[in-house]
Parts: C-alpha cells; sequence; structure tokens
C-alpha cells in the first residue's frame, strides 16, 4: 500500500478510535457515538481513499476479516483492536477535538443521519520509531444515526462506511 494511502486508513482509524477521548464540551454527541461504534459486538466498515484505496473489515466478536481488493483473510484477533493501537501511536490523550458543530440532516446508504463536524490537533504520528507525520489540525465530518451509532466518516480524503446489523463472516 502506498504510504499515502496508509497514512489515510491510519488516520481515519485513529480518529475514529480517539473521538471517543474528546473534552470539548460541543463534541459529546461524536464521543458518544464512538463510544457506542466501539461496544458493539459486530460491524463492516468500509474505508476508501481518494487515490481508490479500498479496504473492507469485518470484525465479528474477537474474530476480524480484512479484504484490500482482493480475497478476504482472516487477522489475528487483536487487529479487531487497530483503533486503540493507531490511538496509542498517535498520541492518545494528546489529540484534542473541538469545534464541534451540526450540520443538519444527511441520507447514508438509504439511513437517515445527522452530520456533525469537528476539528482536531493532533500531535506528530511516529511509526516504527521514524516520524511519518509532522504535528497536524484537520476536520472531518461524522454521521450519526438516531441510534446514536456513526454510520459515516470522512477525514483528509479518506471515507468510511459502517454498518452493524446484518454482519456475516465473508469465510469460514
Amino acid at each position: 500500500m502506498k504510504t499515502r494511502a496508509f497514512l489515510g486508513l491510519f488516520t481515519a482509524f485513529t480518529v475514529s478510535a480517539t473521538l471517543a477521548h474528546a473534552s470539548d464540551p460541543s463534541c459529546h454527541a461524536i464521543e458518544a457515538a464512538a463510544a457506542k461504534a466501539q461496544q458493539q459486538r459486530a460491524f463492516h466498515s468500509i474505508t476508501e481513499l481518494e487515490d481508490g484505496t479500498r479496504l473492507e473489515l469485518i470484525a465479528i466478536g474477537e474474530t476480524t476479516y480484512m479484504n484490500q481488493g482482493g480475497d478476504w483473510m482472516k487477522i489475528p484477533a487483536n487487529a479487531g483492536k487497530l483503533g486503540q493501537a493507531a490511538a496509542t501511536a498517535f498520541g492518545a490523550g494528546e489529540t484534542q477535538f473541538h469545534d464541534c458543530r451540526k450540520l443538519g440532516s444527511e441520507s447514508i446508504a438509504g439511513m437517515a443521519t445527522t452530520a456533525w463536524t469537528y476539528s482536531m490537533d493532533a500531535p506528530e504520528i511516529k511509526l516504527f520509531g521514524k516520524a511519518a507525520r509532522a504535528a497536524m489540525t484537520t476536520s472531518g465530518t461524522y454521521y450519526i444515526g438516531a441510534d446514536g451509532l456513526p454510520y459515516a466518516h470522512v477525514v483528509e480524503g479518506t471515507r468510511q462506511h459502517w454498518k452493524y446489523t446484518g454482519v456475516s463472516a465473508p469465510i469460514p
């Protein structure tokens, strides 16, 4: 995978994982949605980058499956904790979310959601002991359903979609 594509995926996973640690009161709805998503028994996530890179993850309990444009593969149980690992590498606790605001209603895959924007100040990312990206400020949009779960997320040219029902293993 190209470095830029990897960093885009890494940023999207990290934002999802660290949003549960937002401190700005205006970010409560996004914070609650991210926390609720982490408590789900199963999810199917599709992440797409501007360059066409696509990654699908299906997690059911402790089992995670991945497809990056080829065949599905089962990945180690602890890989389902990718967001938590990314949050640690990204500097969870140092990442600051702020200026969240409700944009209004939008349909995502036929589901009514409420769009929320946020800004994020994040420290430098280090991968394998080397600087992979300088400290940054970015912004994104979370799309939260009436059930309080996030169904889409857009950040830095990366778009993620999630579903939590009807999720099944793609391979035995």
